[in-house]
């Protein structure tokens, strides 16, 4: 594999199956693959694994903007609370209904829980009862009615009615077409925490109980504020001027979307899917 040019995760799958299958060669067992492990760790010290690069917010933006140009309300919603929210794709895919908590008297703004108690899987690190608020920062004014809108489906059915892999194949598409490469679904989260940190919104401390990781290591793999300014420099300049436009006008963006302006949000080889 090594030589084939593929990535250490692909021999960790692989052991890690095989292990799985045949637990005789696990870590405990009489046929143990020590040989394995140096070759994976030799590995990883000749080809130190990549880092995720965190996405611009102008990239989000201009994101959302090109699909509500579409039409494609419920897409740009996906992205904006993934983005803002620091959601996995599993766990914005697994999102319902139930998972939406109303404001109160006390909090005016949408929260998130994430793995209730009272359902059958807790999360990435065996916790129940996660939550995110959907704050001024992430928009919570406006983005409150569309929440309320979406939390009137029924409960089996996706928040935000896309079917598992739509929403990254509706992502890779519309990269495509902006000329934008290098970005996938889990950068929307380290692009929310970088964001955060660059703009001064939110505290380190306050972006790492956002992302729900206890240990302070985790804000090296997502707090990489100078290198989304970095991704943002290098975007198409239509990317830039849709995302400053996004960014500025996001509550008329999403209730008018009708009203974005042509020239901005139409791709020069996307005529067709206008």
């Amino acid at each position: 594999l090594f030589f084939e040019g593929e990535v250490i995760a692909q021999a960790n799958y692989l052991l890690a199956a095989l292990k799985h299958v045949f637990p005789a060669v696990s870590r405990y067992g009489h046929l143990s693959l020590p040989r394995s492990a140096k070759a994976i760790q030799g590995w990883r010290n000749l080809v130190p694994p990549m880092m995720r690069l965190p996405m611009p917010v102008l990239l989000l933006m201009a994101l959302c903007g090109s699909f509500l140009a579409r039409g494609m309300i419920n897409t740009a919603l996906a992205l904006w609370v993934m983005f803002f929210c620091y959601l996995r794709p599993g766990e914005l895919q697994s999102l319902t209904s139930k998972n939406l908590v109303p404001p109160t008297a006390v909090n005016p703004c949408w929260g998130l829980l994430l793995f209730p108690r009272e359902g059958p899987t807790a999360s990435k690190v065996n916790i129940h009862d996660e939550s995110i608020m959907t704050d001024q920062i992430a928009g919570g004014t406006w983005l409150g009615p569309f929440l309320s809108t979406l939390g009137e489906q029924p409960a089996p059915q996706p928040l935000f009615g896309l079917k598992p892999g739509e929403l990254r194949t509706q992502l890779k598409s519309e990269l495509r077409v902006m000329k934008v490469k290098n970005h996938d679904l889990y950068q929307l989260r380290h692009g929310g925490a970088s964001h955060d940190l660059l703009t001064a919104q939110r505290t380190a401390l306050d972006v790492k109980m956002r992302l729900r990781h206890a240990a302070d290591s985790s804000m090296v793999r997502y707090g990489k504020a100078t290198r989304a300014q970095l991704e943002a420099a290098n975007l198409p300049s239509q990317v830039v001027r849709l995302g400053l436009y996004i960014q500025s006008n996001a509550a008329a963006a999403f209730n008018s979307p009708q009203c974005l302006p042509d020239e901005l949000a139409r791709w020069p080889d996307s005529a067709g899917k206008q």
